[in-house]
């Protein structure tokens, strides 16, 4: 399945790793390759995570690592909405 990750969930991604770099730039090159990884695992179980449709229809939210990704599917692609660090107030993030 194709993944498309929209320009918020980038620059949710980017300050993350702005952020984690700033104290270990190894942690940001581990981080991002475990996002990576979650990605690639989501394609393939695109239905798998928590529906949370209090964000939209089909929104769903998967955990990777302390990051909370929220994405909808079809048949064709899996849509990264947004990638949030879980500490966040996520409600109030995620409508910004």
């Amino acid at each position: 399945m194709r993944i498309r990750i929209t320009r918020r969930a980038k620059a949710d991604v980017q300050a993350i790793v702005r952020l984690i770099r700033s104290y270990d730039r190894i942690a940001a090159t581990r981080f991002i390759a475990r996002l990576d990884d979650g990605f690639r695992t989501l394609a393939e179980h695109p239905f798998s995570g928590e529906e949370r449709t209090e964000f939209g229809p089909g929104v769903r939210r998967k955990v990777i690592g302390l990051t909370l990704v929220f994405d909808r599917a079809d048949p064709q692609q899996l849509v990264i909405l947004r990638a949030l660090d879980g500490r966040m107030d996520v409600e109030t993030e995620f409508l910004k």
